[in-house]
């Protein structure tokens, strides 16, 4: 059902939010989160449209970072979608 995880960061100066996080993501996600870097400060929507270019997925589902996914929240979401 999940394809691809794409989390798209707006800048982070933190260095564990840059290589270290996409050498941790590549070695224990099997290429199903990847993460795309902003250059630059483009704020939450220019981010997102980064993001959605870079997924591959049919669907798109936007979590911000204080929204908790609990179990099976997916599937309610997609069969509203059939």
């Amino acid at each position: 059902m999940l394809t691809l995880i794409m989390i798209a960061v707006d800048v982070c100066v933190a260095e564990h939010c840059k290589k270290p996080l996409d050498d941790y993501l590549a070695t224990h996600f099997d290429g199903k989160v990847k993460v795309v870097h902003q250059g630059r400060r483009e704020g939450l929507i220019r981010t997102r449209i980064t993001g959605a270019k870079a997924a591959t997925g049919q669907v798109l589902i936007f979590l911000d970072s204080h929204v908790e996914a609990n179990i099976n929240w997916l599937p309610p979401l997609l069969g509203q979608m059939t």
